[in-house]
């Protein structure tokens, strides 16, 4: 499962790195994914992301890190395939930072 910002954070990194002859194939290629599911950020999650980033514990979690922090909660899902230690202060297990 990835989200929608996700997606558009990985474009445009590929963009400002060089790599914009790939954004086509990276669209290409997720959208079609059985493997992968794309969660659409809906008007709902967008205020609960936005609420969640107001609260006073300034962890330092990115608008889409909020967004995917949420539909993952949605989901039930604990563990995200990434180094982001955002999502070990969140709750979640970062698959790639190794054990704690």
């Amino acid at each position: 499962m990835t989200t929608d910002y996700v997606l558009d954070e990985t474009a445009t990194l590929l963009v400002a790195r060089g790599f914009g002859h790939l954004v086509d194939a990276f669209f290409h290629s997720t959208l079609r994914s059985k493997a992968c599911a794309v969660v659409w950020t809906s008007p709902d999650i967008f205020g609960q992301a936005v609420a969640f980033m107001a609260k006073p514990i300034d962890q330092g979690w990115s608008f889409t890190d909020c967004v995917s922090f949420l539909a993952m909660k949605t989901r039930r899902l604990r563990e995200a395939i990434t180094k982001d230690e955002h999502f070990e202060k969140a709750g979640f297990k970062a698959l790639l930072r190794g054990e704690p």
